[in-house]
């Protein structure tokens, strides 16, 4: 109902100063958050909070990780005995971005997803063997409280502004300080769309002289990426959520900046 009626009667946009409000596109990010709630309360269903929530990670991570660590993170002050669960659905949807972003490229430019892996399997590594080990030791104490609107609506409207707002911060910086090539916007359209930069990166590394920035753009746009969810679990989240996946996310953060480096 909320994709086939209203997705399709709101206008494109974008109006306003740049990057624009593009109604569409907002809803559409509402629909995304709005799937991610539902796919937990699903998961929780199905597998308990602890394989749960693990599950609805990895199934939110398909589509944004970023919205899984921010509507996570809501979820772990308002239910703090589920948060070793959403933090572990943290960690299993970041891990699954360095996949989806070596798939989609390798896919759109092989060349560009070889010299990728070397900066995308680090981190992913990592972000695994988190996951394994807290999945492992945690414990979820106690059963979840009642959804009574799984969907979470509300929260997805707020959580929706709120990536706009970040677009016009974004949008102010660069307009400031410029452009410093390839990898200083890789990682400014890191914090925001992954998918994006994949793309843009593709179309980069099609040149084959471009495909070696191309690849570090994809490790700087990750870098990046991993940051702004560790921020958003450390200021967001409580409990097992600030600690475990904010420190597991700098450690994915860590291996990916030393590939950086290193290779």
């Amino acid at each position: 109902m909320l994709a086939l009626v209203v997705l399709p009667l709101l206008p494109t946009g974008p109006y306003g100063p740049e990057p624009g409000l593009r109604p569409r596109e907002l809803w559409g990010l509402v629909l995304v958050f709005s799937a991610i709630s539902f796919a937990g309360y699903a998961g929780l269903r199905i597998a308990g909070p602890k394989r749960g929530y693990a599950i609805a990670g990895l199934l939110g991570g398909l589509v944004s990780s970023t919205a899984v660590t921010l509507d996570f993170s809501r979820q772990s002050k308002q239910q703090p005995n589920l948060a070793p669960g959403l933090a572990l659905g943290i960690l299993a949807a970041c891990s699954l971005v360095c996949v989806r972003v070596g798939v989609v490229a390798s896919a759109l430019a092989p060349a560009l997803g070889w010299q990728a892996l070397r900066y995308l399997l680090p981190p992913f590594l990592v972000g695994v063997a988190v996951a394994l080990l807290l999945f492992r030791h945690s414990q979820v104490d106690g059963a979840p409280a009642a959804m009574g609107n799984p969907l979470a609506l509300g929260a997805a409207l707020r959580m929706a502004l709120l990536f706009q707002v970040v677009l016009y911060a974004i949008a102010w910086t660069r307009g400031q300080f410029g452009a410093q090539g390839v990898l200083w916007s890789a990682a400014l359209l890191g914090l925001t769309d992954m998918d994006a930069l994949t793309f843009s990166m593709a179309k980069l590394g099609a040149d084959p002289e471009q495909v070696t920035v191309a690849a570090r753009a994809l490790g700087v746009g990750l870098l990046a990426n991993s940051l702004l969810k560790a921020a958003i679990a450390a200021v967001l989240g409580a409990g097992a959520v600030r600690r475990y996946a904010t420190g597991g996310l700098l450690l994915v953060a860590l291996a990916g900046g030393l590939a950086l480096i290193l290779l």
